[in-house]
């Protein structure tokens, strides 16, 4: 079940179940029970996206589509979790051979020339934090990568993540990650021109399984503003991306049995964790925001967190300036997969699926192998015939779709301005 769909449900039941217990005459009803569907540490899907100006209306997708910084001494780093629970070690298979039908533009993601991207968010948008963090002795392993570069890239997927097709589209490179930095800031000085990445598989706005959190993201990127690795002048000439795609939620309804006034309470940190990070970035001096978040209307209370929301989200924009874009993910995706199931096919399950026995180990990927060397997972013949990947991730594929959609919606359009 694709991850979406599963958070959707869930906050569906619980709204359910307390709609059951407070109807006249209703036998109490239990708080819901939390279905085993295992997503990966990182979230999924949310919605399309509004024009931006000085307010940012949220505008669904149409379906057809379009076609230097300075050198400075390494400050001193923000740490993120000790690493924990690695998946078993195994020894890497020799990397493939790019894929022949990576076009030129694709490989141009890895070159960079635009603008600076700063990202913060999880696994949609992480391309390295977590490899380097909880698996440092044991990098991911081939299918990952298989199709874009050739070769495991940190990435949850046989090739692109959200940032690489914003890379694409601002005519940049995907920007070192934070972790580099961390580990050897001169390796990662030749790409500052290209911004950085914070972004770390599995977190929220709130501590999910993880503990770096878009607010622990934030701190880092201020001690490198404050450390003069990136200037005033870097910041203005750029774009920052929140990706928070439901981590938050799945986490909270996995691990609590909530009221629906629980859940109400949560969801409005939510909102407002995020709501912060968004004023720490305006008052740092960022100007233009792509936020990409997990949006849903299928009940009031998830009607109304949303109208708060945006509410607040356009009042930001207007006092300080800034173009702030939100990307309605939901419906966005729905979009993508529409014109997948009419080119391709297979838009409900994962290429590469974990067996049975690790659907619940959230340290297991695709491309592991267990304690005897047996992988621990079955892959499918083609990745471009899927639209998702592995664990609720998109593929290369299904990443090139969704940006065929966002093309032909113009909603980034003034983001490049």
């Amino acid at each position: 079940m694709a991850y979406k769909t599963f958070v959707t449900l869930m906050l569906l039941s619980l709204l359910a179940s307390s709609a059951l217990a407070q109807a006249p005459g209703a036998a109490p009803t239990a708080a819901p029970t939390k279905s085993p569907a295992s997503p990966t540490p990182a979230p999924t899907k949310a919605a399309t996206p509004p024009t931006a100006s000085a307010q940012a209306p949220t505008v669904a997708p149409p379906v057809s589509a379009p076609t230097t910084s300075p050198s400075a001494s390494s400050p001193s780093k923000v740490t993120a979790a000790a690493p924990t629970g690695l998946a078993p070690t195994s020894s890497p298979p020799a990397p493939l051979g790019p894929s022949a039908g990576v076009s030129a533009g694709e490989a141009a993601v890895s070159e960079g020339g635009g603008l600076k991207l700063f990202v913060f968010g999880d696994s949609y948008a992480d391309t390295g934090n977590f490899e380097a963090v909880k698996r440092p002795g044991n990098p991911f392993n081939y299918p990952l990568g298989m199709t874009w570069p050739g070769k495991p890239a940190g990435r949850p997927s046989d090739g692109y993540v959200l940032t690489d097709i914003l890379a694409l589209f601002f005519n940049t490179s995907a920007p070192p990650t934070y972790s580099l930095w961390e580990k050897n800031s001169s390796a990662a000085e030749s790409e500052l021109k290209n911004g950085m990445n914070f972004a770390f598989g599995g977190s929220g706005a709130l501590t999910t399984w993880e503990n770096v959190t878009l607010s622990v993201q934030l701190r880092q990127f201020k001690q490198l503003v404050e450390s003069k690795v990136f200037t005033p002048s870097d910041l203005q000439d750029s774009v920052a991306v929140l990706s928070s795609i439901g981590n938050d939620y799945y986490f909270y309804l996995r691990t609590k049995n909530a009221s629906l006034t629980e859940l109400r309470d949560y969801m409005k940190k939510v909102r407002t964790t995020i709501l912060e990070v968004v004023e720490g970035l305006s008052k740092m001096g960022i100007k233009k925001i792509l936020a990409n978040f997990f949006i849903s209307s299928h009940d009031q209370i998830l009607v109304d967190h949303n109208k708060h929301f945006k509410e607040s989200i356009d009042a930001i924009a207007k006092r300080d300036n800034m173009k702030i874009v939100v990307l309605d993910y939901d419906k966005l995706l729905d979009a993508a997969k529409a014109m997948y199931d009419k080119e391709k096919g297979n838009t409900n399950d994962d290429c590469c699926r974990l067996l049975p026995q690790y659907k619940g180990n959230y340290t297991m990927f695709c491309g592991d192998k267990d304690g005897t060397g047996k992988k621990v997972y079955t892959l499918c013949q083609d990745p471009a015939q899927y639209f998702y990947f592995s664990r609720g991730h998109l593929s290369h594929d299904g990443w090139k779709k969704m940006d065929t959609v966002l093309l032909g919606s113009k909603i980034l359009e003034p983001l490049r301005s």
